[in-house]
């Protein structure tokens, strides 16, 4: 799989800039939150199916994703880095999305791995292939990119 790493680390320097790490980090948590609560709003009858893919359950998974990056960063300059390399498996289509969601540690010890591993895993549960999980980065990159030069 082709992830834009230097892309992502690029952005994440900018804002490296005018944010504290504590303030990177709680970006990280605001993610996890959001990909549960999609995911909770899925599971209810009416559910959120009017939503486009970047704004339901997967468009959360990659942000949740390109954030992951931002706590190597964090963790990195603290010398406790742990990154290993992604990758994509289609065991998870019939994977409990909640149980994926619980393989994250919520503690100070998360890292880019697990993170990111775990959204590439809910991503493809509800349904997504690699090209639309590279699309979507992308997109999101782009609008990203876009709300800096403002």
């Amino acid at each position: 799989m082709k992830i834009p790493h230097e892309r992502i680390q690029h952005l994440i320097n900018i804002d490296k800039q005018y944010k504290s790490d504590g303030e990177m980090l709680a970006s990280v948590y605001e993610e996890f939150g959001e990909l549960a609560r999609e995911l909770k709003i899925e599971e209810k009858v009416f559910g959120n199916s009017h939503k486009s893919p970047d704004e339901g359950s997967k468009g959360e998974a990659v942000d949740l994703f390109i954030c992951s990056y931002i706590v190597d960063d964090v963790r990195e300059k603290y010398g406790i880095m742990m990154t290993n390399s992604f990758h994509w498996d289609d065991k998870y289509k019939k994977a409990n999305v909640f149980q994926l969601l619980r393989s994250i540690p919520v503690e100070l010890n998360i890292n880019a791995y697990n993170v990111g591993q775990t959204a590439i895993n809910i991503f493809i549960q509800r349904g997504g292939a690699q090209e639309e999980f590279l699309s979507l980065i992308n997109k999101k990159l782009d609008k990203w990119e876009s709300n800096q030069k403002e």
